[in-house]
């Protein structure tokens, strides 16, 4: 029996929005590009290979011109639902259709994401970065959600300092732990390994990077709890970033629900939280 297949709204991929073409993909399009003769280059001249990746064209975009679309990033090509082979190098005047996947250089991949959160949907986003968490071949051993959340204890309702951040698109579970800091014991148990053998955990565990998003947060966020926050909005808050002088800043990662906001403090949120925060908050003028 094939297993079972990860939710597409629990994933996040390496670059968020982004995926990577089918092996079945890539086997049609060589074989295509194999049947075309390349044309000779001028004198002095070599090829390069240019290095894309496919991101889905935000629903803002549809019935744009490419050309309306060239400040948020360089559109290489466009593959249209249905088509194996995309067209490169569209012209500018060419409209984005729904669910069109946008072959852009990897260095645009965030952009194209910012460009729709902060100028198609009026969020603050003032930055993007990527964490260092953990993925594991192991999926958890008791019934939970597939969504970014606090783990739960299994021996009581209190928060057990494991954070459950869904799947990646080849089903790995994604984790990290509350303050970044590493609780063994737990994640043993949440995986349903025999503590007795946390050697096992070495075969099924490798690092992710986890791509998140800077937001000006509200003013009425100030010495809210985390917990507040989250409960109220149903954002989860990878991140707290603070200026803790003229110059000088730290990131509190995934804070405890016992933290508090301060006046000032920007918040680090996943692609599919600052996608929600859109139509959550108005946020101020930096």
């Amino acid at each position: 029996s094939e297993p079972a297949k990860t939710p597409r709204d629990a994933s996040l991929g390496f670059f968020g929005l982004a995926r990577e073409p089918s092996d079945r993909s890539f086997r049609n399009t060589n074989s295509a590009e194999a049947t075309q003769q390349p044309e000779p280059l001028p004198e002095g001249s070599s090829r390069l290979r240019l290095q894309t990746c496919a991101v889905q064209a935000p629903d803002t975009w549809v019935g744009k011109q490419l050309r309306d679309l060239s400040r948020a990033a360089v559109i290489c090509g466009v593959k249209k639902e249905g088509r194996l082979v995309p067209s490169w190098f569209p012209a500018a005047s060419q409209k984005v259709e729904k669910g069109d996947l946008l072959l852009v250089p990897l260095c645009d991949v965030w952009s194209v994401n910012v460009h729709a959160l902060q100028v198609d949907g009026g969020c603050h986003v003032v930055g993007m970065g990527v964490k260092q968490i953990y993925r594991s071949s192991v999926p958890p051993a008791m019934e939970d959600l597939p969504q970014p959340r606090r783990a739960r204890s299994l021996l009581d309702t209190s928060t057990s300092g494991l954070i459950n951040l869904g799947f990646d698109d080849c089903g790995g579970f994604l984790f990290a732990f509350q303050d970044d800091i590493p609780r063994k014991n737990v994640l043993l148990q949440y995986l349903g390994i025999d503590v007795d053998s946390p050697s096992l955990l070495e075969n099924c565990i490798d690092r992710f990077w986890y791509q998140v998003y800077t937001v000006a947060v509200p003013e009425d966020w100030d010495r809210q709890l985390v917990e507040h926050i989250e409960d109220s909005t149903g954002l989860f808050i990878c991140g707290i970033l603070r200026h803790t002088g003229n110059t000088s800043r730290r990131v509190l990662w995934f804070p405890g629900p016992n933290e508090r906001f301060t006046k000032g403090d920007f918040v680090l949120l996943s692609l599919e939280g600052a996608t929600a925060a859109v139509n959550l908050w108005d946020t101020p003028d930096l």
